[in-house]
């Protein structure tokens, strides 16, 4: 290649013989910390993934690859990649029982907390927030009788008079 004058917008120009063995490159993976599943193409340096990644296994790759003309005396670069895994909602909330039994005094005062639910799930940031609610478990709407906080798992009776058995079933949801 041949450099062109300053006020050229061209920089380089190919020879008009050019030994494109020399401007050949290609490319290869070097190292992967962790192993990661990730291919290089040789002739493009194009990436591309072999299997999916899993955000709560691996979070972060570190990888070498090389770049090399073929040229002789071949010359060669390196450089390292890290690649952030970013977390998808692929976890569904798990609760820690179950199934959930409370007994609660027919004259309990209103909101008496009754029991405490608690789920856990394994994305992380909003993807692992779990929040909760009331499910209608039988043909009485369960709302009317009992209230769960969103964020605490708390469920609490909300009526007088409890002399009715009541199934609380059990749900999560993730925002």
């Amino acid at each position: 290649m041949k450099r062109q004058a300053i006020n050229n917008p061209q920089v380089y120009k190919l020879d008009k013989k050019p030994n494109f063995q020399n401007g050949a490159i290609l490319y290869s993976l070097i190292s992967s910390h962790p192993p990661c599943p990730l291919m290089v193409q040789p002739m493009t340096g194009q990436l591309q993934l072999t299997e999916t990644l899993d955000f709560e296994k691996i979070k972060t790759y570190r990888i070498r690859i090389k770049a090399q003309d073929q040229g002789i005396p071949p010359r060669s670069a390196n450089m390292t990649l890290i690649i952030h895994v970013s977390d998808f909602n692929d976890n569904p909330p798990v609760f820690e029982n179950t199934t959930y039994e409370a007994e609660v005094a027919e004259n309990s005062v209103p909101m008496t907390a009754v029991l405490q639910v608690k789920a856990h799930d394994a994305d992380s940031r909003e993807n692992g927030e779990v929040l909760y609610r009331v499910t209608n478990g039988s043909s009485l709407d369960a709302n009317l009788f009992v209230s769960c906080q969103t964020s605490g798992g708390e469920v609490a009776a909300y009526m007088e008079d409890l002399s009715f058995a009541y199934l609380l079933s059990r749900a999560a949801f993730v925002v």
